[in-house]
């Protein structure tokens, strides 16, 4: 069995075309999986996050409009960075850049 420089298989006989088939089918599993998590909707994203992030359940957040998502997104972004610079501070960090206030306005 050879490939060839399109990923394409020349097999010399049944025994080797069913392993190449079962080698293409691998592969197109493989990019259907990269393919789902890199083309995903960035609203099922954010839907996602901010139900695990504010332990909300789906539902009510997907009944959001869309301003509402993006601002309670951003709020919640906000609110990440500030929590993490806190604890960044508690455990003794010192030379560390203070992020914006998570309650600044943002509109």
């Amino acid at each position: 069995m050879q490939e060839t420089g399109n990923d394409a298989f020349n097999p010399v006989n049944d025994d080797a075309k069913r392993i190449a088939d079962k080698i293409m089918r691998g592969r197109q599993r493989v990019a259907a999986q990269h393919a789902a998590e890199d083309g995903g909707s960035t609203l099922t994203r954010y839907l996602s996050i901010l139900a695990v992030g504010l332990n909300m359940e789906l539902d009510a957040i997907s009944k959001l409009t869309l301003f509402q998502l993006y601002d309670l997104i951003e709020r919640y972004m906000l609110n990440s960075a500030w929590d993490v610079y806190v604890k960044q501070r508690l455990a003794g960090a010192q030379d560390i850049q203070e992020p914006e206030n998570w309650m600044k306005p943002i509109h």
